[in-house]
């Protein structure tokens, strides 16, 4: 069954979890089905099943965006996603976005949600949806100039993404910010493994199951991240800090949460 759903934000580790907890599902759903095997033979179907790439087929849905683009006829088909375990996560950085009557919606069919919420610095996801764009598009980096960059950073999409307050507050408007999970990707870039685990203890995943998939090495490493990408630059820096301190500013006060280290030279 659908018990939490991963918001967001975009560019702020999603793709990283969802291969974390789908490894988690796949073992746990094996070990279920075969519950006599060895420890030795279920790894090795657990191997086997990943390189079929079973693990796009559990419980947990990796940008699936159902609700981005709601169709009640499929409500049904939907919810046969999650029926394979007792834990189940759409995990769709696009519902930052949605608007309150889906948002209802959601409420309606599954009330007891858990919602989690990755807030990234939203100068470094600003720049980081423009990098992403630059590989998709097949761009030359070193054949850009400044005026490209601002035309991405300054598109409604980038700036609504970078929002957080606005996202907490509309999805806060239907659930109660008690069944919301806030997590900053600062101390996913910290410390993964610490991260994972608390992930995992909200939505009710023994620490135990981690280890019994991942090894600390993988945990520890980064998914979708372009090795030979360039910091931000000193002439666009300063351009995302003025799109962004006030949505920080505000944003550190209504959670009481400083987060002033996002608007540093060196964040």
């Amino acid at each position: 069954m659908l018990t939490f759903m991963v918001i967001g934000a975009q560019r702020a580790g999603s793709t990283w979890l969802f291969t974390c907890l789908a490894g988690i599902d796949l073992y746990s759903r094996l070990q279920k089905s075969n519950p006599n095997l060895s420890r030795e033979a279920l790894e090795a179907e657990y191997t086997s099943a990943t390189k079929k790439g079973e693990t796009s087929t559990g419980n947990i849905q990796n940008e699936i965006n159902f609700w981005s683009n709601f169709e009640p006829e499929k409500i049904a088909w939907y919810k046969s996603l999650f029926s394979h375990n007792d834990i189940g996560g759409d995990i769709s950085p696009t519902y930052a976005l949605l608007d309150v009557s889906t948002i209802e919606k959601i409420h309606q069919h599954f009330p007891d949600l858990k919602i989690i919420f990755i807030l990234r610095n939203p100068i470094e996801r600003a720049w980081s949806q423009a990098r992403m764009h630059i590989v998709h598009q097949k761009l030359n980096y070193d054949d850009l100039t400044d005026d490209w960059f601002i035309q991405e950073f300054t598109q409604d999409h980038s700036l609504k993404m970078g929002d957080y307050e606005q996202t907490i507050r509309t999805w806060v408007s239907v659930f109660p910010f008690e069944q919301f999970k806030l997590m900053l990707y600062d101390n996913l870039s910290h410390d993964p493994k610490a991260f994972l685990e608390e992930i995992c203890a909200y939505i009710n995943i023994p620490k135990a199951h981690i280890y019994r998939v991942w090894p600390s090495a993988f945990i520890n490493k980064k998914i979708n991240v372009n090795a030979l990408a360039p910091p931000i630059t000193d002439t666009l820096r300063p351009i995302l800090q003025s799109l962004y301190a006030d949505n920080i500013t505000s944003l550190s006060e209504a959670l009481q949460l400083n987060l002033s280290h996002w608007l540093s030279p060196n964040s």
